[in-house]
């Protein structure tokens, strides 16, 4: 079993307004994701760390490798229409946010595309949300 439903990836409309995005709701199965939570590194600072350098269990690591995978560069590829063959990927991990996090940025010019795959089991706290960046200096 894959962790990623990429069929509800695929019939997920890509969204054009200001830029190309789009948000998948059970992007992670529901089935998956209590092994992905109980397998997750455990991480007690602040800051995004390369999977290479964390701990983690096996649900996990198949699903660092279902991430960098063909299946899911193939849908990538399609949604975007971005030739990704050859492409590298790069993964990375979040550990806890501080307030600094969140500010307005831009990503390099080298990445083609960013994934941010949210796996909470549940959102309690009162702040919080997406925000879509129009100008550099307006959310």
């Amino acid at each position: 079993m894959t962790a990623l439903d990429l069929d509800r990836f695929a019939h997920t409309p890509l969204e054009r307004d200001p830029y190309e995005f789009l948000i998948v709701p059970g992007f992670i199965r529901a089935e998956a994701l209590a092994p992905l939570l109980a397998d997750f590194p455990a991480i007690d600072r602040p800051g995004s760390f390369p999977v290479s350098v964390l701990d983690y269990g096996p649900a996990f690591r198949a699903f660092v490798e279902e991430l960098a995978g063909p299946a899911i560069r193939a849908a990538f590829a399609a949604k975007f229409g971005l030739e990704l063959a050859g492409r590298p990927t790069m993964l990375t991990v979040r550990g806890r946010t501080q307030a600094k996090d969140g500010a307005i940025h831009t990503d390099g010019q080298s990445k083609l595309i960013t994934a941010l795959i949210y796996m909470n089991p549940a959102w309690e706290e009162d702040g919080g949300r997406r925000r879509v960046l129009r100008r550099g200096d307006d959310l």
